[in-house]
């Protein structure tokens, strides 16, 4: 999904050595689908339908499964009979969908955004409890390194919490079918405003992003000044550095720069509203 893409999504990040040696490399972590904290979260229960089928979409169907597979041979040694689909496959991947739904677990990994910097529980549930940082992407440039452009999906959250409900033709023929299932979830999230970016080789995995992306940073709340230092440090383009482990040699090893480009903010309590807003940050340059 491309239209009405955000001029800015924001990663909510915590404060540790994982998250500060991915910012000097400039990296983005892709989770696997098992691993987010709502156990339906690209993993939908839905079910596929009666209706359509018949022997030819049956056979459709056992063709586009079968490509997914790693091991074609033992595929076709367990669901072919005669040269046709047999009822064990009509068993495991239309009667059920758990087969199906554990190939896209093994070959999808996601990288999670918001629109949104100033939601309280997105600090308290991503930002570790506001004691962390969020970077914000700029969506007019491509994120990711190498791509000319990003593909961003946005998440979807319908009102109706019952089972997805498809029949064969909606998985042949329907391009954004998978996008669907990998993009949908609980009305109870809404306030996250999610948008992603995914990749085919699975989750639990590093790639670069863009450093002409990153176009701000915002510091939590509850921040301390020791850890908004360690952030200003490393935040200079230092990804030919080889960068230590632990977070007080981070902070020791990189000298104090003047960063161009990205704007730094902190975080503060809304007078107002059960918000936080930015504020720009002034930083103290050592000379």
């Amino acid at each position: 999904m491309t239209e009405s893409i955000p001029p800015k999504i924001y990663k909510f990040q915590p404060f540790n050595q994982y998250s500060i040696v991915n910012l000097i490399r400039r990296q983005l972590y892709f989770s696997k689908p098992e691993d987010f904290n709502d156990p339906y979260d690209c993993d939908p229960p839905f079910e596929i339908t009666k209706a359509h089928r018949t022997p030819k979409n049956i056979a459709a169907l056992y063709a586009r499964i079968r490509n997914w597979s790693a091991d074609r041979s033992a595929f076709d040694t367990t669901y072919l009979s005669n040269g046709k689909p047999n009822r064990r496959f009509e068993r495991d991947y239309i009667d059920s969908t758990i087969p199906i739904r554990k190939q896209i677990h093994a070959k999808v990994g996601a990288t999670c955004f918001s629109e949104k910097v100033d939601d309280i529980l997105l600090w308290s549930h991503y930002g570790d409890k506001h004691k962390g940082f969020c970077l914000e992407f700029d969506t007019q440039v491509p994120i990711m390194k190498g791509q000319q452009k990003t593909k961003l999906y946005k998440v979807t959250y319908p009102k109706s919490n019952s089972y997805r409900r498809l029949n064969i033709l909606d998985i042949l023929n329907k391009p954004d079918v998978l996008e669907v299932l990998l993009t949908t979830k609980s009305s109870q999230w809404h306030y996250e405003k999610e948008w992603r970016i995914f990749c085919d080789t699975g989750g639990d995995k590093l790639f670069h992003f863009n450093p002409k992306a990153l176009s701000g940073i915002y510091f939590g709340y509850k921040m301390s000044q020791e850890d908004k230092d360690v952030i200003i440090e490393v935040l200079p383009d230092n990804s030919k550095r080889n960068a230590p482990s632990d977070l007080a040699t981070l902070a020791k090893n990189y000298p104090n720069t003047i960063i161009k480009g990205i704007h730094i903010y902190g975080m503060q309590l809304n007078k107002e509203k059960f918000l936080v807003k930015p504020f720009p940050f002034r930083l103290n340059y050592r000379t």
